[in-house]
């Protein structure tokens, strides 16, 4: 008999073996498959569906082939974490069709199936409940195909002797509704307080004769002491401790074997058929603490008796093959092998009989003693599925795929479009509810997001590149907890206690090869994942915006060629490693450079600030101006390194939520890296984090975040930091990746299967960087060609006037007469070595910066030829040493950028021979724009604008005080540095110009003083006086159209009091009889206080054209934030030719 067993063993693992290679067709899409119904399981067991319950469902039985009937789905099963290297799209089920073999559907004819509800255990997930949802749905179908079916086998009526009578039989207590650390995919029942005791009842029926019972039990704390949970059953008790909570744990982990907290029971062979557990909880004086129970457990051998009840088995697997005899067998008796779809059934007549079965470790057997019945709700049986998959196959192959829930379908839309239109993407919207119903029957499975991706990343050939999924996500799978935002799940690790340890990860959605799944070090990512977060639809626009502002060739500019390092400084008390934060973010940043020389590298180290106590702690309010300033010129990545948390940046918090929630430098969003701990943990629903408003912020922020989730060890940041870089900057080339595709490689190369999932990509994965490519060369100084120039004499001293041409070149070092544009010029003064001040008695750093810019102007290219003119200040250091130039330059439209650097000019020493000047500048001053009068009224965010002149050009550099300096109120203590705003007119350096963001003024009277010197340090200043006036509630200034009178089509303009803020907008337009004629609602996002893209196209709600002739029209502005609106009217003529 073994023999016989090992061979068909072979078989049934060969065939699966061969078979398994195949990517077969979505059953939706297999024409063969003619109509679908579903229904429901309520039990786990062998399911008996009748000709009835089949017409019940809609279905026309009498033309139904019963050996086409299919039934798909794993029911309230979970689906596989891990991969198969077959394609799972719809998992089909081996079924027994009684009397199919006419090809007619009779009356006594049946199907019987292996249904699960909610309540068979996951190795995966160690849990007995499922995770995502509730119920267990399946989906029937039937065509011209035939169906998948169980291997049926006869019994023998005579067992052996040795055959095995009884299975080892579980039954459990299991409740989920508390996530103790609000992390990761353990969740918890029962929760106890101090000396609270409870008792838990267990039904075990046919406990083998002999035998014992073994009562188990998974328990945790949250306590600050170390707790201990007692379980008594009878009188045998035993106790398990579980130690106190640290820092960065935030529950301590349970048991990990059942065997850690149980006790055990011998019992008579005439024993009852319950048994009782108590738990005790004793919270050792932390009466804050409280105990969970996650699952308790009876587990014995159960007698193999059909007259004893249907129930789940599994088998001691010292011998592979081996005999079961079940006693009391009836019609409805049979043994199914749930892992092999073979069914054993009685002989005819025979009350009991043995059955041959194949055992190892993970088997699972099934006694049937009698049938269940399916459900079914009318309102749902008939499926029609979804032609999203069929319209998906039918185009070209998808390589930007984004996911997100219908809810928001819209928005999605929107960037999709974006993708196609800009980046050329073939980019399709697929929504949650479309992947659940096509690959998990309608029932929320994170596996089955994975499942489609992986369906359509090998059935298109591979040429996925890019994954976004649209939404926030939570820890809460169900939507237990208030104010839950999740729209599309992720990955959570089954360690729930570390924030060191647990993880959640949408890299599991993109590992999509043979046994991947689980997230382990060897797991590789094949597509570029990004998730974009937001819970509204207010947020998620905000945030498509944002991609397609940063995306506009109108906000490229200087400032791609600028990258910035933030560290924390280095804090008493903590180890050695700390110290290492500056250190080592300032070795990546030289080494950027080295790899990048065009890339101009702003230090923000915080220990070479001044800081300062508050009532709120020590601060650096300095770093937060030096950050801010950075941010409003510009920077194409801010990298930081050091302590951090949701609430902010390092225990000083130099950057914290309001911070994080309310910069503004629109347009210019770089990409923020911060390797520190939890600063964007956004699946915590109720707790919003700084590194989320970052994200959010609709004015300024982070166009994306590689940021962390949950804590880091400061040694894989260091590693993760150098990865990340390598493949972002494209260390020795200049094939630029998309921001997710960097982290994918980085991510593929970084060790520690746990840390590197901490690393997340917030944002679109298809985003890059403004990365210029090289390269622009310096031709002539001062008319001579660069070649004919000494080496000596190539030398900027205070106030030269020098004039340099430059070209623009290929990869081959070929001038590229065919580029037409502007280009950036910024010239810096000598490196400065700088060093940290030890402000918590740390070791002190000494490291490099750029000098102090010298000059910034802008120039004409024309044919790929430029020629730039400006003035050495006075102010620059006199020591002679090496000027950095850098050059940014684009082509017209800007869909082109090319960067450069020279090192080749010496600059220090004065010119004694400059022609004298003694005249300031002429300064101009206005608020929010040109039209603004001295004296005038603003809000209280205005930006204020300031216009040079000087024959010599204004001094920039800030050299001995001589700074662009503005003071509000005569609040000398406090100025507004501007010289890093300041930049020179087109081909024009004795013009220029320069814009600042004045935030949350006082309402009231003030004055401005801006002062500036020109190169030969002539001072000039300029003061205004103004009123802030109340914008607490909305209100429309002024609105006019242009043109006006029009023909085709009208632009409305609207000044109002609330920049910088989502606002509902509502036009309608009437007939001067009051007939509406046609309306429009819309939000629109206002950086400034003018609205000028709201149009009328001149027709009605039909799309018809108007009558020339008198229209009058509403324009309603509606503020959520200030809770306020305000309407205005006027009229509009229409007048054809």
């Amino acid at each position: 008999m073994r023999n016989k067993l090992l061979a068909f063993f072979f078989f049934i693992c060969g065939w699966n073996l061969i078979s398994a290679q195949n990517l077969n067709m979505h059953p939706f899409l297999d024409e063969t498959m003619i109509s679908w119904r579903q229904f429901s399981v309520k039990e786990t067991g062998v399911h008996k569906i009748t000709k009835d319950f089949l017409s019940k469902l809609n279905l026309p039985v009498q033309k139904i082939d019963p050996r086409t009937i299919r039934i798909f789905g794993r029911g309230g099963q979970m689906l596989p974490l891990k991969l198969g290297d077959a394609v799972e799209t719809l998992y089909e089920n081996a079924l027994i069709v009684k009397g199919e073999e006419d090809g007619s559907f009779d009356d006594a004819d049946y199907i019987l199936f292996m249904g699960y509800a909610n309540d068979t255990w996951n190795k995966e997930s160690e849990t007995y409940l499922n995770l995502y949802h509730d119920t267990a749905q399946y989906y029937i179908t039937y065509g011209t195909s035939f169906g998948k079916r169980a291997m049926v086998t006869e019994g023998t009526d005579s067992p052996e002797t040795a055959a095995v009578t009884d299975g080892v039989y579980t039954a459990f207590l299991e409740n989920d509704k508390y996530n103790i650390g609000s992390l990761g995919r353990r969740w918890f029942g029962k929760r106890f307080s101090n000396d609270q005791e409870e008792t838990f009842t267990f039904e075990t029926p046919n406990v083998a004769s002999g035998t014992r019972i073994d009562v188990a039990a998974r328990v945790a704390s949250d306590g600050s002491n170390t707790t201990s949970f007692r379980l008594t059953i009878g009188v045998d008790a035993v106790a398990k401790s579980i130690s106190g909570t640290s820092k960065t744990i935030v529950g301590s982990a349970p048991s990990s074997s059942f065997n850690k907290l149980g006790g055990m029971i011998h019992l008579p062979q005439n024993a009852v058929e319950s048994i009782t557990a108590k738990l005790l909880y004793n919270s050792n004086g932390d009466l804050s603490s409280n105990g969970y129970l996650d699952f308790i457990i009876a587990q014995y051998q159960r007698n193999l008796d059909g007259a004893g009840g249907s129930f789940m088995f599994s088998l001691a697997s010292q011998d592979a093959a081996q005999q079961l005899a079940v006693a009391a067998a009836s019609t409805e008796t049979c043994v199914w092998e749930l892992d092999g779809d073979v069914v054993h059934m009685p002989p005819a007549g025979a009350t009991a009989f043995g059955c041959d079965v194949i055992v190892d470790e993970d088997s699972k057997f099934y006694l049937s003693t009698a049938y269940k019945t399916p459900t079914y709700r009318r309102s749902t049986r008939v499926l029609n599925p979804t032609s999203f998959l069929k319209n998906l196959m039918a185009l070209p192959p998808t390589t930007y795929l984004l996911i997100t829930s219908e809810a928001f379908r819209k928005e999605a839309e929107l960037l999709v479009s974006h993708r196609k239109n800009v980046a050329g993407l073939s980019a399709q919207v697929v929504t949650v509810e479309e992947i659940y119903e096509a690959f998990s029957t309608g029932q929320q499975d994170i596996a089955a997001i994975r499942n489609f991706v992986r369906y359509l990343y090998f059935s298109q050939g591979k040429k996925l590149k890019y994954l976004c999924l649209f939404g926030d996500t939570s820890y809460d799978y169900k939507k237990r907890t208030a104010a839950n935002d999740m729209v599309v799940p992720t990955f959570h690790a089954l360690n729930s206690f570390s924030l060191t340890y647990s993880f959640m990860s949408d890299d599991f959605f993109v590992m999509l090869d043979e046994n991947e799944g689980m997230l382990t070090s060897f797991d590789r990512m094949d597509v570029a994942v990004g998730r974009m977060v937001f819970s509204n639809a207010s947020q998620a626009r905000v945030l498509v915006n944002k991609v397609i502002d940063y995306e506009s060739p109108t906000n490229k500019g200087s400032w791609n060629n600028s990258f910035t390092i933030l560290s924390d400084d280095a804090d008493v008390g903590k180890n050695k490693d700390d110290f290492s934060l500056q250190v080592t973010l300032d070795d990546l940043g030289d080494e950027i450079v080295r790899q990048k020389p065009l890339m101009n590298i702003t230090k923000i180290h915080s220990d070479a600030y001044k800081q300062v106590a508050s009532a709120g702690g020590d601060r650096y309010p300095d770093v937060e101006i030096a950050l801010a300033n950075r941010l409003s010129q510009g920077t194409l990545v801010v990298n930081y390194f050091g302590h951090g948390g949701e609430d902010g940046l390092a225990q000083e918090f130099i950057v914290d939520k309001d911070m994080a929630s309310t910069l503004f430098h629109p347009g210019k969003y770089p990409l923020f890296i911060t390797v520190t701990c939890e600063f964007s943990r956004f699946d915590n629903h109720t707790r919003p984090t700084a590194g989320e408003m970052l994200y959010q912020n609709p004015t300024g922020g982070a166009i994306g975040m590689v940021s962390t989730t949950r804590q880091i060890f400061i040694n894989r940041g260091v590693d993760y930091n150098k990865i990340l870089s390598k493949y972002l900057f494209a260390y020795g080339s200049e094939d630029y990746t998309s921001i997710a595709e960097a982290l994918r490689r980085a991510k593929n190369e970084f060790t520690d299967a746990n840390q590197k999932r901490v690393l997340f990509y917030i944002g679109d994965p298809a985003l890059k960087l403004h990365i210029p490519k090289r390269e622009i060369a310096i031709s002539h100084l001062n008319g001579v060609p660069i070649d004919e120039v000494a080496v000596g004499a190539r030398q900027f001293k205070a106030l030269d006037k020098i004039t340099l041409d430059g070209q623009i070149l290929g990869p081959s070092g070929v001038l590229q007469q065919g580029f037409n544009g502007t280009v950036s010029l910024q010239v810096f003064d000598k490196e400065v070595e700088r060093s940290t001040l030890g402000n918590d008695q740390a070791k002190t750093m000494n490291f490099q910066t750029l000098g102090a810019q010298v000059f910034e102007g802008l120039a004409t290219v024309t044919n790929g030829l430029f020629s730039s003119t400006f003035v050495i200040p006075k102010d620059i250091n006199l020591d002679v040493d090496a000027a950095r130039i850098s050059f940014i330059a684009f082509n017209q439209d800007k869909t082109e950028s090319v960067g450069g650097y020279s090192n080749q000019f010496d600059i220090g020493g004065i010119n004694t021979a400059a022609a004298s000047d003694t005249q300031g500048p002429t300064i101009d001053v206005f608020l929010e724009n040109r039209s603004f009068v001295d004296g005038g009224k603003v809000y209280n965010s205005p930006i204020l604008i300031v216009d040079f002149e000087d024959e010599n050009g204004i001094n920039s550099s800030g050299g001995l005080g001589h700074d662009i300096i503005a003071t509000l109120d005569n609040n000398q203590a406090s100025p507004y540095v501007l010289n890093a705003f300041y930049s020179t007119a087109l081909d024009d350096f004795t013009k220029g110009t320069l814009s600042y963001p004045l935030n949350n003024l006082e309402l009231g009277f003030h004055t401005l003083t801006l002062r500036a010197w020109d190169t030969h340090n002539n001072p000039s200043s300029k003061t205004i006086i103004f009123t802030v006036v109340d914008s607490s509630v909305i209100q429309i200034e002024n609105v006019f159209n242009s043109p006006n009178p029009f023909t085709n089509q009208t632009t409305f303009f609207v000044q109002h009091n609330r920049p910088r803020e989502l606002l509902d907008v509502k036009i309608s337009i009437f007939t001067v009889d009051g007939k509406r004629i046609w309306d429009s609602s819309q939000e629109v996002f206002s950086s400034s206080y003018l609205i000028d893209s709201l149009t009328w196209d001149a027709t009605t709600y039909s799309g018809q054209k108007v009558n020339k002739g008198t229209y009058l029209y509403t324009i309603e502005l509606i503020s959520t934030l200030s809770n306020s609106r305000d309407i205005y009217s006027g009229k509009l003529i229409v007048n054809y030719l």
